[in-house]
């Protein structure tokens, strides 16, 4: 079973495309929820000034496949693993390198258990955590198809 995860806005784009799955859709998790796919949306939030959430945290842990987590959800992953993220002064938007970007904070640093995979001038654009099965994003490859088929729909 497929979780979807989000906070705001950036849900349709990505639901509009996962139609064949099977998705479940809750306003508050069950604690007995085990999901075997989770994806964590991006958000309007601001990382560095929300609160962790302990909910979201457990099923995170126990998601038993992989955990995606785009552009929020990336920075979600990446402070809960202890990376270092940077409160970004002014909005990013737009396409650079092919992706689609909108966000303010970055990620530029990890732990040592993730690999880095792609960089954005002063960011980490796409990173992965093999032994928790987590991967990142900070873009949204909900946003174009061929981003969406390569970087998400490849994993499902």
């Amino acid at each position: 079973m497929i979780v979807v995860v989000y906070f705001d806005v950036f849900y349709k784009a990505l639901v509009d495309k996962l139609p064949k799955h099977k998705l479940v859709h809750y306003t508050q998790i069950p604690a007995t929820l085990i999901p075997s796919t989770l994806i964590i949306t991006g958000s309007q939030k601001r990382i560095l000034r929300e609160p962790m959430y302990p909910e979201l945290n457990d099923i995170i842990n126990r998601t038993t496949g992989i955990v995606i987590g785009i552009c929020y959800g990336f920075q979600y992953l990446a402070r809960l693993s202890r990376g270092i993220l940077v409160d970004g002064t002014y909005a990013f938007r737009g396409v650079k390198n092919g992706h689609y970007y909108n966000h303010y904070d970055k990620v530029v640093e990890l732990s040592k258990s993730w690999i880095k995979l792609e960089y954005q001038d002063d960011f980490i654009s796409i990173a992965r955590e093999p032994r928790k099965h987590w991967i990142g994003y900070q873009f949204h490859p909900e946003k174009k198809q061929t981003d969406y088929e390569k970087y998400i729909a490849s994993l499902l």
